[in-house]
């Protein structure tokens, strides 16, 4: 399937980085989620065996913003028919790869997951570390 989009300057320096972690900063309405999206969108169609996971800090946040957003770009794509999508634990599956949406607020589900290669941490001001 081909399909005709259009990219952000953000989705470019996103799909360009060979960096480990890259930290998207901007203000409402930048394109970050978006393009972040559209990032996720393109990497699930040309990475065989891969787990990708976004994180909201809470679940009524996660439906509205990250995971509407990305139905909604799959199905504008036509793309949302390749997909087994599993509503209740919000995970979609392509051929071997899986796209899961989670809330950190139920943690349990991935702590011991360790086979992640991708992921997309909504809101850096709730991230908490320890030493």
């Amino acid at each position: 399937m081909e399909v005709k989009v259009e990219f952000s300057n953000v989705f470019r320096r996103n799909y360009r980085s060979r960096k480990r972690v890259v930290l998207n900063e901007g203000g409402a309405r930048s394109s970050k989620s978006y393009s972040i999206a559209q990032l996720f969108i393109k990497k699930l169609f040309d990475e065989d065996k891969k787990n990708f996971l976004i994180t909201r800090k809470t679940l009524p946040s996660l439906r509205i913003t990250s995971y509407k957003l990305f139905i909604d770009l799959l199905k504008q794509y036509g793309a949302y028919e390749c997909f087994t999508h599993n509503k209740t634990f919000r995970e979609l599956r392509y051929k071997i790869t899986i796209f899961s949406l989670q809330a950190l607020m139920i943690p349990q589900r991935y702590s011991q997951r360790s086979s992640i290669t991708s992921g997309w941490k909504k809101r850096k001001s709730s991230l908490t570390t320890t030493s």
